[in-house]
């Protein structure tokens, strides 16, 4: 159990393999309930769809929390202790093989 009443156990059978991906291969050992942060800024690239909806799935777990930031960007914090999800993520590694970044168009 986290600080924030989250069971990591509990999580890792209710989310998601993408979820998982994003714990365990952008936080992983060293990731900081409360402090390390994963932020898009929106401009020259974003999240992709397959992305989003993981790091939505995340939020609503309340493993995540999602801040704006001027100009548009977001930033997540992550909200558990990732070492679980990080040594899932080493056993996995073929389910982290897709692209969490695209490049931002702009409309013509």
């Amino acid at each position: 159990m986290n600080p924030n009443g989250i069971c990591t156990k509990d999580l890792m059978k209710s989310l998601s393999d993408d979820a998982k991906v994003i714990l365990g291969c952008y936080f992983g050992y060293l990731g900081m309930p409360g402090k390390s942060t994963l932020g898009f800024g929106m401009k020259q690239s974003k999240p992709t769809q397959r992305a989003q909806n993981a790091l939505d799935e995340l939020v609503e777990a309340g493993a995540m929390t999602r801040t704006g930031m001027l100009g548009g960007g977001v930033v997540y914090t992550i909200q558990v202790n990732c070492s679980e999800f990080a040594r899932w993520a080493d056993r996995n590694k073929r389910k982290a093989k897709w692209s969490v970044t695209e490049p931002v168009t702009s409309a013509a």
